[in-house]
């Protein structure tokens, strides 16, 4: 591999338009029947020639006419991807084809395997493609400044090209040498090469020193829950059905370092649908850490079958080993959800909520590290108390879903990015909102609103403090 000759092709897509508006255009690339939509979309389009030939070799992985993609590519640019392995060495005469996928997303271009149109049992080394639980693990990792961040379990390293744009230092790591290698093209083609160190082993084994030392750790392992030994998307290590999961919450914790994050998407089981969050709080009990565990969703035994195993020639199941499996550990519900963690001395707190989790709707981070800084400060009862001299300010991008079918004017707010943590509201909020400008102490922003007559209750009613301690634990009100 050329870094430098990867680092031109990138230069060259950009150039004839290969960027992230692809992708809004072509839809969920890697999803089952993604090779009929994508082709479909693009027959419907008709991109400049260079921008034609380069979305035929580099994502629909069609064998292409050689003096086509070269003009669309430059002969330096095809003869990269030679040298990284990325061509088909069986392609016929006078013909190409790109035997990975390269797809830009986020202002970067990674490299995978093309998955095939239909569900499918992936050989060993098989890298995936950028999919939703990718996309949403890099929308809810705080992108803050960090001397070394760890993508534990890279695949394709689009988590490690963005950590470069905030850590002097990205550790990535694989079981799987090919992850490795085509993390390094990712990595050559967005610019984020000379940053990231590559380790080859298996969940934390290739990080044993840096403990205590980590900014921020993300990991998106496979987390199928199914019966023992049934493909390797699952997550059965040790006893239990989730087991990598717990083995990855319960040692991600003695990596970091103080104030470090690390974040991880799962499935887990619990006993009932409503003690979903039971067992991660044990798994965290005692590991000095602050924590939330958000529910995505909580699906009984059945319909998660339904949904995550049943036809999945990639965790092959069937029904009466899945139902085995609940009599066995006694499951009578399984979760998705994501974890966040921080590293901090003193007493922690753990927050379960549940909220809806949307992909590659927009980074989180700025919400993130905006709510473990207020969960902490306001521990403090006295400081929760005196909350209303302290300057807030209304956050940004905040949206207010209104029924306008509701007569009694609830409406619900929500943050716009792919953590909305929905709040009940009446729709006159955003006259609230508006109203702590972020310079002066709260008390007197809402002084001058009550005169006003803007404020529906006295400024010293214990429900309005109430409401402002929750919009500030939710991210909705900043601390100044």
């Amino acid at each position: 591999m050329k870094p430098l000759a990867l680092a031109h092709l990138a230069a060259r897509l950009r150039a004839i338009g290969f960027t992230d508006a692809i992708i809004a255009r072509l839809g969920a690339i890697g999803s089952p029947g993604w090779m009929d939509a994508a082709t479909k979309a693009f027959d419907h389009w008709s991109p400049d020639p260079a921008l034609k030939w380069a979305i035929r070799a580099l994502i629909l992985g069609e064998f292409v006419p050689t003096v086509e993609i070269t003009r669309a590519l430059t002969e330096p640019g095809l003869g990269a991807l030679r040298e990284a392995g990325l061509l088909d060495a069986a392609a016929p005469a006078n013909t190409t084809r790109v035997a990975a996928m390269i797809v830009p997303m986020a202002g970067t271009l990674s490299a995978s395997d093309r998955p095939p149109q239909t569900v499918f049992d992936p050989p060993a080394e098989f890298v995936l493609p950028i999919g939703n639980a990718t996309a949403l693990l890099a929308d809810l990792s705080p992108r803050v400044s960090v001397e070394v961040a760890v993508d534990l379990g890279v695949g394709q390293g689009f988590l490690s090209a963005l950590m470069a744009r905030h850590a002097r230092r990205v550790i990535a790591t694989d079981v799987n040498p090919r992850a490795l290698h085509l993390t390094a093209c990712t990595a050559a083609m967005s610019g984020a090469l000379e940053k990231i160190e590559f380790r080859e082993g298996d969940l934390l084994e290739p990080l044993k020193d840096l403990s205590g030392r980590v900014g921020l750790l993300a990991c998106n392992p496979p987390f199928i829950i199914a019966a023992q030994g049934a493909g390797r998307a699952i997550s059965n290590q040790g006893d239990t059905p989730d087991g990598l999961l717990e083995r990855l919450v319960r040692g991600a914790p003695g990596l970091l370092q103080e104030g470090g994050y690390a974040v991880m998407l799962g499935l887990w089981h619990h006993p009932e649908p409503k003690d979903w969050s039971a067992r991660p709080r044990a798994w965290l009990g005692g590991a000095g850490c602050d924590a939330m565990v958000l529910r995505g969703s909580t699906m009984t035994p059945g319909e998660y079958y339904t949904q995550w195993i049943a036809g999945s020639s990639a965790s092959p199941t069937s029904r009466e080993e899945w139902s085995a499996v609940c009599a066995r550990h006694g499951i009578g519900g399984v979760t998705f959800g994501a974890l966040i963690v921080r590293k901090r001395k003193g007493e922690n707190w753990l927050r379960a909520q549940g909220t809806p989790l949307r992909q590659a709707v927009g980074p989180a981070s700025a919400v993130i590290t905006r709510i473990f800084a207020a969960q902490t400060a306001l521990m403090d009862p006295a400081r929760a108390e005196r909350l209303l001299d302290s300057v807030l300010k209304g956050a940004d991008n905040l949206r207010l879903m209104v029924d306008q079918q509701n007569p009694t004017g609830e409406a619900h707010l929500i943050h716009q990015c792919s953590l909305t943590l929905p709040m009940g509201v009446h729709q006159s909020i955003h006259v609230l909102l508006a109203g702590l400008d972020g310079q002066r102490p709260a008390r007197g922003c809402l002084a001058d609103l009550a005169s006003r007559g803007d404020l529906p209750t006295p400024v010293d009613d214990p429900r309005l403090l109430k409401l402002i301690q929750q919009l500030v634990l939710s991210g909705f009100v900043e601390m100044r």
